[in-house]
């Protein structure tokens, strides 16, 4: 295909690993058969602030960092649509991104650009886009001023259902209608309302609105908008009067009022969401006539003033295992923790067993923790005033709180092992058992019983079953989710019966509903459960209602129109509805399986894969576990595991459980499961019980309701709101991509949008758009009146829309289509038109108004025109005069500069002359300066040179005294020595020697006398400085005593003001006593509690260490075992290995021979079924001989299998079990997969099932 030129800097859009799509500029320019192109990725300057991100090197990856540090990449063009780069939206007047309100309305429509659209107006706290009629409501995370307000709300019903202003909506077509309602007004939640009850109005006609997204998308606070703004809609008419507005006001409160109620009840805090509802919920406003109602005029057209007349509720799948067990870091249900932070006065009277209880004391909350900005004490207030208004007062409120504690304390019990030996266990828990026998009125017999056993019945008679301490405590959690989804419906029932209208409302004939549907959005997990089937299966029936609505209805038109339609299958889900509820679905196949005996989960994927094999919305991986299976989505391929889908979809309860809490002294509880008792003997005592059974199940259930609710709606006009949850950190003004786009597929809107854009939004007959239209076309342009009108229909749109051609994938696509009767208009097409002839219109006008005002300006012209000349004399005689007065003014002005000028010339003169002078003494002084500086400089070096010599004769008469110091010393220890020696012969040296010594120590000793003398010389100075010091001292003892007599007076005034205090103290004595004795008493009772605590704490955590150690001795003990299996198992295999491949061929000839014998048996059954129609034997023996064929053909097969068994050893059963199971599980496929008649099916399928049952009983 041909690819046009792109230029370079061209803004695209380029995919991302991290972020989906990324901005970017072309680096160089795309060529026809360039293969890939060089982007810059360009990034905004806010980008981080409002856009979840990872660390660098992930935006790196697979880029280039170039020299001028733009980072550049090279894409494959093969990757992207009809291989272009898809553009960016941009204004050519700003050259910023161009952002619209109507997503349809965008000139490159595609993934990035609805995703950066709805970024952009994200970030500016804009959380509403419009995609034609569905409202996409991105979560703000935060409360917007002024978005919700009681003057928007008014704005919105004013503009669009009240005060609509245009020429004649009669006369209008109603195409053109929608188009000028949203020419004024942003998209809102308050516009999809206000368009309800307009249609409700107008159209007389039953209005819905589908609200979906995934959790924490706003889904709950959007229907607590709407219904808000609905039901209070008709006090905003100008024109409303106050009869009846009591009852009404009755009415509102109570619908407001049920939403606390729902949510307590039914809404809990996830990983995602705080508030997040776990069901589904149909909320229908029920709007009225009443006799004598006011008339009031709406779009031309007078109507009755219909009033609301009350409400009903239904709801879907409510979450019951959240009662049992929740995640990490998530919490149960509302009420259980409103319950517990009840003040002490209000548990009490409701049960004894709640006084003191906190979370810790039920299992099945635990230590949840708290929810940032939400107080359980002030939802528990309000709670009890919405229970209080829909009638759950004094006894009936205590039953219902006793209810849930009965729930909480079902989940406090725990099972052991049974200590006699049996294979059984026992209720270990004794205390608490007794604490739930006085919640429900049971003995404590009874409810062990009926909780650790299982009647089951056989031919001839009923036995009693014991069960292991799992299955007990598993059926103990089945029990608690039941009582708490009875007790959540009947909540719903209350509602209901306090908000819905009367009986003679209801009968009457003007009466009409809107329909609010709060309904779970589409999810894909990493582990998809029975669950996501619900969910996603529920989203497949609302997106089929809403293609049906929006594109499949249109096709008929279209092809009567004789107008090419495009490829409608992107948007028709026909294929998956039928895989999942059609007559072999996933419902009746998992049903069959919930019934059949021994039904598994890995037998239902392989019946759905071998029935629907050709199918093509089911996706067959060779990867896939045997529990695993794919379905291809409207919203993409979700894999399940279909592990516990048998057992969650039956949600049954034991027949002896139901009949033991039946007869328990709370109504509620009693009222309920007698009902359901009495059900489940029903069915188990009608002969048609399977298909009750089938019908009983989950998925059988919210199959019919869905059903229920989506007839309940098709003739209703629907409306969507789409809700995004913009990021997971729950911070405002910020977009994560990956998880925008997944809302965005998984809720359609990227097709949905597409397909939009590919349709005829609006059409109109040839005579209206030649009529509406023919005025834009130029003078020299007129059409020749001979020719049809649809010609000159032709004309005129080419001639005006020219230049208007989109080109999509290589594609031209005409911004108009001609059909028979009708013009049929692109999205933005027929705007255009409106445009221009509005502009033409205003033009007009203009030309009108100028010639109006021309002919009055004349003549106020010729009325002033003598008063004017008049005027303009003595005008000018003012002005000659003001003109010689500034004249004057400004001669003087100029002479006063002139002197001014003069004055400051003389002034400069005399300061230049007095700063010569002073410049010339300066030069005079500085030159005698500089020699008395030289003299000082060389007196400075002389005395340098004098201190020089000084010091060195100094230093050198302290080193000759040193040196002779050190000599004397030397000489002194010669002579000591000297003396010392009594043998020396040398007495005369010895003698001159000594005296020398000694006149040099007199000397050394008269040296020592001076110092001395010098010394006491400063001792008696020193003394004297003592004595004066002393004196001082003396002076300032005195001064002391004087301020020891002055502190004395200080201290008795002092001790005046004491008194004084102490007096003023007492008073308070009292009081700090009571406060004393009041801290006192609180802090023993904090440190009851917190001992009491502590203890508790201290307790638990012995028992979980205990249970860490048994669970570390179990996974070692159970280590050794696997390995020695492992070891015996390696050698088992070896040894029969050869054994097993001749078996393996004697079995392969063994199923030949049962497949000869099957086609057989298959072609004789043909045989008979068409002898049947021409013989007039009965049909009952044509049944038993078929039968008795059958049998023969068992025996066969039997006997061949029995002669295998002989030649196997115990190694290989388990080996044969596995070739049978396929073997039977094959066959049973092939022939569900037939065509034959329901007789040959049903005899069929018991043949293979018997054969396998005789397979499973000989190994």
């Amino acid at each position: 295909m041909a690819r046009t030129t792109v230029s370079k800097g061209t803004k695209v859009f380029v995919r991302d690993d991290f972020y989906d799509w990324l901005p970017a500029e072309l680096a160089q320019p795309i060529e026809e058969g360039d293969l890939t192109a060089l982007v810059y990725i360009t990034l905004p300057d806010d980008w981080d602030s409002n856009t979840v991100s990872p660390r660098q090197p992930c935006l790196l990856r697979g880029s280039i960092i170039e020299e001028t540090g733009m980072v550049a990449r090279r894409v494959k063009l093969a990757d992207y649509p009809g291989g272009e780069l898809p553009l960016q939206n941009i204004d050519a007047n700003t050259g910023n991104t161009l952002g619209k309100s109507d997503m349809a309305d965008l000139p490159h429509l595609h993934e990035a650009a609805i995703l950066y659209n709805l970024k952009d107006r994200h970030k500016i706290n804009i959380p509403y886009t419009r995609v034609g009629d569905i409202v996409v409501a991105v979560n703000p995370f935060q409360w917007i001023d002024g978005l919700y307000s009681d003057k928007k709300r008014h704005s919105y019903a004013h503009k669009l259902v009240w005060n609509v202003e245009a020429e004649d909506y009669s006369n209008r077509q109603d195409i053109l209608e929608g188009y000028f309602d949203r020419l004024d007004h942003d998209p809102h939640v308050y516009e999809t309302a206000c368009n309800s009850y307009l249609g409700l109005l107008l159209d007389k006609r039953d209005q819905a609105i589908l609200v979906s997204g995934e959790s924490g998308a706003g889904k709950t606070e959007s229907v607590k908008l709407v219904m808000a703004h609905l039901a209070t809609i008709e006090n905003t008419h100008d024109q409303a009067t106050v009869r009846g507005s009591n009852v009404r006001s009755e009415i509102v409160s109570k619908i407001s009022e049920s939403n606390p109620l729902f949510e307590a009840f039914g809404n809990a805090q996830t990983a995602r969401n705080d508030n997040s509802s776990r069901f589904g919920k149909l909320t229908k406003l029920h709007f009225q006539v009443p006799p004598g109602a006011e008339q009031v005029t709406i779009r031309g057209k007078v109507v009755p003033f219909p009033v609301l007349a009350g409400s009903s509720f239904e709801t879907y799948l409510l979450e019951k295992s959240r009662v049992a067990v929740h995640d990490e870091g998530e919490r149960s249900y509302h009420f259980f923790y409103q319950l517990l932070a009840a003040p002490n006065e209000d548990k009490k009277q409701y049960w004894d067993g709640l006084d003191g209880a906190s979370e810790d004391s039920f299992r099945y909350i635990g230590a949840s923790g708290t929810i940032e900005n939400q107080s359980d004490v002030e939802d528990w207030e309000e709670t009890k005033v919405a229970l209080d208004l829909f009638g759950f007062k004094s006894g009936k409120l205590r039953a219902l709180v006793r209810a849930v504690c009965a729930v909480l304390q079902l989940g406090n019990l725990t099972f052991d092992p049974d200590s006699s030996g049996e294979d059984g266990s026992i209720i270990s828990s004794v205390e608490e058992l007794k604490k739930l026998s006085t919640l429900m009125g049971i003995s404590t017999e009874d409810l062990s019983e009926a909780l650790t056993t299982r009647p089951l019945k056989t031919f001839r008679e009923e036995i009693t079953v014991q069960l292991a301490p799992a299955a007990a405590k598993e059926g103990c959690d089945a029990l608690a989710k039941e009582i708490y989804a009875q007790l959540f419906q009947v909540i719903v029932e209350s509602i209901n019966e306090a908000t819905v209208p009367s009986s003679d409302v209801v009968e009457s004939l003007g009466i009409h509903s809107i329909s609010i549907l709060d309904m779970f959005g589409f999810e894909c997990f990493e582990m998809n459960r029975f669950e996501q089937l619900c969910i996603n299966y529920a989203n497949e029936r609302i997106q089929h209602k809403y293609a049906s609505d929006t594109f499949l209805q249109l096709k008929d038109e279209y092809e009567a129109e004789e107008i090419d339609i495009f490829d409608f299958s992107a948007v028709d889900n026909s294929e998956v509805l039928s895989l999942v509820e059609g007559r072999t679905g996933l419902i009746n196949i998992l049903n069959e399986e919930c019934i059949r005996p021994k039904g598994n989960d890995e037998s239902f994927v392989y019946k759905i894969k071998t029935i629907h094999k050709e199918t093509g919305c089911l996706v067959d991986d060779r990867l896939h576990s045997p529990n695993e299976f794919s379905i291809m989505h409207f919203a993409g391929v979700v894999t399940y595991n279909s592990t516990c889908f048998v057992s969650r979809n039956s949600d049954k309860l034991p027949h002896n459980v139901l009949t033991c809490v039946a007869s328990s002294d709370n109504e509620f509880i009693s009222e309920r499961l007698q009902r359901l008792a009495s059900e489940d003997t029903i069915s188990q005592s009608n002969i048609r019980g399977l298909s009750r059974k089938r019908s009983a199940t989950i998925m059988s259930k919210f199959k019919k309701q869905l059903i229920a609710l989506m007839s309940g709606i098709k003739e209703s006009r629907t409306r969507y709101i789409r809700c995004i949850k913009p990021n997971s950190s729950k911070q405002p003004l910020v977009m994560e991509h990956q998880m925008a786009m997944r809302q965005l597929a998984s809720a359609g809107l990227v097709t949905a949008i597409t397909v939009s854009r590919e349709a005829f939004p609006d059409n109109l007959p040839y005579d209206v758009v030649y009529d509406r239209f023919h005025i834009l076309l130029p003078i020299e342009s007129k059409l020749d009146s001979r020719k049809d009108i649809r010609e000159k229909a032709l004309i005129l749109l080419e001639c005006k829309l020219q230049g208007r051609e989109r080109i999509v994938g290589g594609h031209v696509i005409a911004p108009f289509a001609c059909g028979k009767t009708k013009v049929f208009f692109r999205s933005g097409s027929l705007e255009v038109l409106e445009s221009e002839r509005l502009g033409l219109y205003s033009a007009k006008a203009s030309i009108l108004q100028r010639w109006a005002r021309k002919f009055l300006a004349e003549k106020r012209y010729r009325a002033f025109e003598n008063t004017a000349i008049i005027l303009q004399s003595k005008w000018r005689c003012k002005m000659s005069r003001k003109s010689y007065l500034q004249h004057l003014s400004a001669a003087t002005v100029i002479q006063c500069w002139g002197r001014r000028r003069m004055a400051s010339s003389e002034a400069i003169q005399l300061r230049q002359l007095k700063a010569a002078t002073q410049i010339q003494s300066m030069w005079r002084m500085q030159r005698p300066k500089e020699m008395l500086q030289q003299s000082n400089n060389a007196v400075d070096v002389l005395q340098r040179f004098a201190k020089t010599i000084i010091s060195r004769h100094s230093v050198k008469a302290a080193v000759y005294e040193v040196v002779e110091e050190a000599q004397m010393d030397r000489k002194m220890k010669v002579l000591q020595g000297k003396l010392d020696n009594p043998f020396s012969d040398d007495k005369d040296d010895l003698l001159k020697e000594s005296s020398l010594m000694i006149e040099y120590l007199s000397r050394q000793l008269y040296k020592q006398r001076t110092r001395v003398s010098d010394l006491k010389a400063d001792l008696r100075t020193k003394e004297k400085d003592n004595i004066r010091k002393e004196q001082h001292s003396l002076t300032v003892s005195a001064a002391l005593a004087a301020n020891k007599l002055e502190v004395s007076k200080l201290r008795t005034a002092s001790s005046r003001l004491e008194l004084s205090i102490v007096e003023s103290k007492a008073s308070k004595a009292n009081m700090r006593v009571t406060l004393k004795s009041i801290q006192s008493e609180h802090k023993s009772a904090a440190t009851k509690q917190l001992t009491e605590q502590n203890v508790m704490r201290i307790a638990y955590t012995k028992e979980i260490n205990a249970m860490k150690e048994e669970i570390r001795t179990n996974k070692r003990d159970h280590a050794a075992d696997m390995l020695e299996l492992k070891n015996e198992i390696r050698r088992e295999e070896a040894k029969h290995r050869t054994e097993i491949e001749s078996l393996q061929e004697e079995m392969r000839k063994a199923e030949e021979a049962q497949s000869e014998d099957m086609s057989k048996m298959l072609n004789a059954l043909g045989s008979a079924h068409e002898e049947s129609a021409e013989s007039s034997k009965p049909p009952e023996e044509e049944v038993v001989q078929l039968q008795q064929d059958i049998r023969d053909l068992r025996r066969a097969s039997d006997a061949k299998i029995d002669n295998l068994k002989v030649m196997l050893c115990k190694n290989c059963f388990k080996l044969c079990d596995r070739e049978m199971e396929e073997y039977g599980s094959t066959s049973r496929g092939a022939l569900m997969d037939s065509d034959r008649s329901l007789l040959l099916r049903s005899l069929g399928r018991r043949n293979i099932e018997g054969r396998k049952s005789s397979s499973r009983t000989l190994y």
